[in-house]
């Protein structure tokens, strides 16, 4: 009963109603997790290209191609959303399945979880994981399912950059 009020939240809320959204996703993420929320501050949204962010995050030099759909920011604790979806998704659902993987990290952040891990990719595991079941439990589209291999060589530490850039 409980995850058809947060799907119907979810669903019904405008999109300018992103501290109830977050607050919805957040109370998934930590009744599916080890991460607790203690009434922290939300991090604020804001949209930006994909290029934008490539530029941000890759300050010397950025891959081609580059497919980042997000990221978090912790020391403005700010999260950036991708204006539109990457080729290999749905646009159906685009922005909760990426949010739903940044609230994750802003959970980790807040729960302590950056200083515990060898490098900020091991912190992808529990968001890919999360975010993937979110997904099927929320009936949002199968095209917004992290790839399998992709999910495992991101959440990968780099011998040669223990904290590299990251994003995720």
């Amino acid at each position: 009963m409980f995850k058809y009020v947060i799907l119907f939240i979810l669903i019904y809320l405008p999109v300018n109603a992103d501290e109830t959204k977050m607050l919805a996703m957040i109370d998934y993420i930590t009744r599916n997790s080890k991460y607790e929320y203690k009434d922290q501050t939300l991090p604020s949204v804001a949209i930006k290209t994909t290029e934008q962010m490539c530029k941000d995050l890759f300050l010397d030099e950025v891959p081609d191609p580059c497919h980042i759909a997000g990221y978090f920011e912790h020391e403005a604790n700010r999260i950036f959303i991708a204006d539109k979806p990457l080729e290999s998704m749905n646009g159906k659902g685009f922005y909760d399945s990426v949010l739903i993987h940044e609230l994750v990290h802003f959970l980790q952040y807040v729960n302590g979880e950056y200083e515990k891990v060898s490098c900020r990719r091991e912190l992808e595991r529990d968001a890919f994981n999360l975010q993937d079941d979110y997904i099927d439990d929320f009936n949002l589209s199968e095209k917004l399912h992290n790839d399998p291999l992709f999910a495992l060589m991101s959440s990968m530490c780099d011998m040669f950059d223990d904290w590299g850039a990251g994003g995720g």
